[in-house]
């Protein structure tokens, strides 16, 4: 059945909140929680904790990046140093593994949206009504579990900061501060912005977190 043009508006409005990267933790940590599913006797791991680390970073280097432009450049070093230091024991907790031995990676942001290729329909409307509720309310896991129960596909969007580039165009932009090359240094620093990766995963199918700090920097 078509959907109705009164229809199509409310999904749009609700997807929209949907699809919508949750917000950026500013202190501690934060957690997307998907519903637990049981498979061949194995309960897969249902919640994305977030530190703020991954944030910390990416603003010091945006706060570098603009103290280069003004020419400051011991509050540039300040700035990659205190970012450098945010690859931690906790941030470490939360690490994940990347696709196809790519490394590992902070968390920084996360969401969930319709899966590629899903197009909701009527039947899905009140589900859709029910997890924008769920939404707006901070509970992730009900509105999950609402849309998931309707039979609507939903894809769980991660944003991560992949460790081993970003550690290492840091130390980069350190070094060729102290050899006077600020414009490379500059683009160490674009560098670790640009290094974002937005993985996609199903509810209860999420990554696992927490590999020892030795191992995320090496590689």
């Amino acid at each position: 059945m078509k959907p109705n043009s009164s229809f199509i508006a409310a999904l749009v409005a609700a997807s929209v909140g949907l699809t919508a990267i949750a917000q950026i933790t500013q202190a501690g940590t934060t957690t997307l929680t998907t519903s637990e599913v049981s498979q061949s006797g194995e309960v897969r791991q249902s919640s994305i904790k977030i530190p703020a680390n991954g944030t910390h970073i990416l603003d010091g280097v945006h706060g570098a990046r603009l103290a280069l432009f003004d020419g400051n450049l011991d509050m540039a070093k300040e700035m990659i140093s205190g970012a450098s230091d945010q690859f931690d024991d906790h941030a470490a907790k939360f690490a994940i593994k990347l696709a196809e031995n790519d490394g590992y990676a902070i968390p920084v942001d996360s969401g969930i949206q319709f899966a590629e290729g899903f197009e909701p329909d009527e039947t899905h409307g009140a589900a859709i009504e029910e997890a924008g509720a769920h939404i707006r309310s901070g509970d992730v896991d009900s509105a999950v579990t609402a849309m998931t129960g309707a039979g609507i596909d939903l894809d769980i969007r991660l944003v991560v900061l992949p460790v081993e580039t970003a550690a290492a165009n840091l130390k980069q932009a350190l070094a060729d501060i102290e050899r006077g090359e600020i414009h490379k240094a500059n683009m160490a620093l674009k560098a670790v912005e640009t290094s974002i990766v937005i993985e996609d995963y199903k509810p209860g199918a999420l990554p696992a977190q927490g590999y020892p700090l030795t191992e995320i920097l090496q590689g």
